[in-house]
């Protein structure tokens, strides 16, 4: 399989993103034409883009064949400012005490799973406060 893109003049330079691999389809070659190019690597999971001189149209090709499923990189876990606990939320943790443990796993289930709550009957209108 082949698509073939044809891009305007823009100019400014343009980015071109390079497909990944999905269960449909892997990508085996891109090629850009009528323009200068370079390659750009992202380091984490190694998704390419083309950065672009658009003062000329160009066109763009990127030739497949029927996929093999997603790569495993985009699933691992990459250390940045996203994924990392704030030194304040550290801390509180810490001051919890020591023998309080919770996996991954456990912590996920929590953050995610909703809390069942039952109403106090006192012969009156429960109130959101009452509910737990």
């Amino acid at each position: 399989m082949q698509v073939t893109v044809r891009v305007a003049q823009a100019d400014a330079p343009v980015l071109v993103l390079v497909a990944i691999t999905s269960p449909e389809y892997d990508l085996t070659e891109t090629h850009i034409d009528n323009t200068n190019a370079e390659r750009i690597t992202e380091e984490a999971t190694g998704q390419d883009v083309f950065l672009c001189d658009g003062t000329r149209p160009f066109t763009v090709r990127h030739i497949c064949r029927p996929g093999s499923g997603y790569p495993e990189a985009i699933f691992g876990r990459h250390d940045s400012r996203f994924t990392r606990a704030s030194e304040a939320l550290t801390t509180d943790a810490r001051d919890l005490g020591t023998d309080i443990t919770i996996s991954p796993a456990t912590w996920h289930s929590c953050s995610t799973t909703a809390i069942p709550t039952r109403a106090i009957t006192t012969g009156t209108t429960p109130s959101p406060s009452s509910a737990r």
